[in-house]
């Protein structure tokens, strides 16, 4: 049954995608299409300020609800599909390397991450960004050194960034 079906009063335009994510490889985790029922490894979950809560949509649902034209979700899609891959990868990039017991670091794409290991066992992560001398600690302990690296990854890649610019674009 369709989204607009059992909720014959929500708007049909002017939502905003909140996020795109990613269900993982199974199958048997992926969610369907709140409007046409179609199984989605990657929803944008759109929200309308006329609306409570979250709709998790596809691509192609989410244009018609947004207003947009179809290859402005797509290459939103494409970026976070990019996103998501690169993320996964990150932690097992052979450029990491181990300086002394403590500190490992990584200098990809014109970026440098560190990642050190605290006095009582924590790990907490550090960026430099293009150009800047200085380090930049990011917030939190994290008890994995990959969660402490997908942290740096976020800081320099946050997600879905693309909706906003793809937004501005056609207006």
């Amino acid at each position: 049954m369709s989204f607009f079906t059992t909720h014959p009063r929500a708007p049909r335009i002017g939502w905003v995608c909140t996020a795109v994510g990613d269900m993982g490889r199974q199958k048997k985790d992926w969610v369907p299409c709140d409007v046409c029922g179609t199984l989605l490894r990657f929803p944008h979950l759109m929200s309308h300020p006329r609306f409570p809560g979250e709709v998790a949509v596809g691509c192609e649902c989410a244009a018609g609800m947004e207003g947009i034209p179809q290859y402005l979700v797509d290459q939103r899609d494409r970026e976070a599909k990019n996103r998501f891959a690169s993320r996964r990868n990150f932690c097992g990039l052979k450029n990491w390397t181990q300086e002394g017991r403590t500190m490992w670091t990584l200098k990809h794409l014109r970026q440098e991450y560190r990642v050190v290991k605290g006095p009582y066992g924590g790990y907490a992560a550090s960026i430099r960004r293009e150009g800047e001398m200085a380090w930049t600690r990011l917030e939190g302990w994290h008890k994995k050194i990959e969660d402490a690296k997908l942290s740096a990854f976020d800081a320099i890649n946050p997600p879905h960034r693309a909706t906003v610019e793809a937004i501005e674009e056609v207006a």
